[in-house]
């Protein structure tokens, strides 16, 4: 029954998607006219919020656009609502492009489909449950190009745990340098500056240059880690204050990995370790073009941020807060706080504990809270 609901749900899918591509214009006709910005918007079952979305885009101030949904293999009818949504505004038929992933990828994976379907002069990224003001992409172009600039960047409103009405100011430098160390140490939304790709725009030839792409199959910080590859070989940057994005913190909503629970041990794990290798791409490639030095530092801040995500009552994610990183063991050491236990006992535990003594660790923390939080 499983497979031949799945295999109807692909079914019709494919025939929404090819219904709408049937009506639009071949490549080379598309190509006459190159647009000003190409934008990514990758779909997972998110026909509960893609329509804002999609006539968020359909009903931009900028004509000259490529709208590219990449459907990453949902099993509900968001490209319906898409197409349904676009007959509400033909003069966008030609522009909108849907394209049907063979099997569901992910975030990373998706984006770089779109990527590669991508002919605007800029790209952009949007997420399925996202939206932005009507003339928000004419003028992030327009500041983009009028400065010759690689990559520009805005301010968003919203966030996990953020109101949609809250704005986060993203006006930190046109300095590549600061922001790279910006991003590697921002701890949440409301401080530092935020690796995401969708409060940004890309001069398209840049990236092609750069051959730098998501990296598949890790989707947590996969933009994260792009940005910091893409920032550091870059000056042209620029902060557009006249921009905002607004973003939907909705789990489900947009593209992600298929699975029963996503809280389960090993799904939480994975997570932690796509951010893991997301930075240690970003790390290999700053080492590859000898700036890593620059970010010494931050590099460290970051692992350590790693780490702690293992840092759990729980032997699975406690065996990789042991083994990862080890070059962070003193600089985590230094900032044990103090808690009901004395500073130095504390210290002594945690060196046990990185030294592999689990058990140890875990006898100690279910003693009635004498360790609350270990670091700071």
């Amino acid at each position: 029954m499983g497979e031949n609901k799945e295999k109807d749900c692909k079914e019709q899918t494919e025939q929404w998607a090819k219904k709408l591509n049937d009506s639009l214009m071949d490549t080379d006709a598309v190509k006459k006219t190159i647009p000003q910005v190409s934008i990514i918007i990758p779909v997972y079952n998110a026909s509960a919020m893609v329509e804002r979305c999609a006539r968020s885009l359909f009903e931009q101030s900028l004509q000259s656009m490529q709208i590219i949904f990449v459907d990453d293999c949902s099993c509900d009818d968001s490209v319906e609502v898409i197409t349904n949504c676009l007959e509400d505004y033909p003069e966008r038929n030609g522009q909108v492009k849907i394209i049907r992933c063979e099997k569901n990828g992910g975030s990373s994976k998706a984006r770089n489909i779109g990527l590669r379907h991508a002919i605007g002069k800029y790209v952009a990224f949007a997420d399925a449950d996202d939206y932005l003001d009507k003339d928000g992409i004419e003028a992030f172009y327009h500041y983009a190009a009028d400065n010759d600039l690689d990559i520009a960047y805005c301010d968003h409103f919203g966030g996990p745990r953020v109101d949609i009405n809250t704005r986060t100011s993203q006006d930190f430098s046109s300095s590549n340098v600061v922001c790279v160390k910006s991003m590697l140490v921002a701890r949440n939304w409301r401080e530092g500056m935020q690796g995401y790709c969708w409060n940004k725009i890309y001069r398209r030839s840049f990236l092609e240059e750069s051959r730098q792409t998501f990296l598949e199959g890790a989707d947590l910080w996969e933009d994260l880690g792009l940005n910091i590859r893409l920032f550091a070989i870059t000056d042209k940057i620029g902060y557009a204050k006249d921009v905002c994005y607004y973003h939907y913190d909705c789990m489900g909503n947009t593209t992600s990995l298929a699975h029963n629970n996503s809280m389960m041990k090993d799904v939480v794990i994975k997570h932690n370790l796509d951010r893991k290798h997301n930075l240690d791409t970003a790390i290999d490639f700053l080492k590859s073009k000898d700036l890593d030095a620059i970010y010494a530092k931050e590099i460290m801040e970051c692992k350590c941020r790693i780490k702690n995500y293992f840092l759990r009552p729980n032997r699975s994610f406690l065996s990789y807060f042991v083994k990862i990183y080890p070059e962070t063991n003193e600089h985590l050491l230094a900032r044990c706080s103090y808690s009901s236990l004395s500073l130095s006992c504390n210290r002594v535990i945690m060196r046990r504990l990185l030294n592999g003594h689990i058990g140890e660790y875990l006898f100690f923390y279910r003693i009635k809270s004498l360790i609350k939080s270990p670091f700071k």
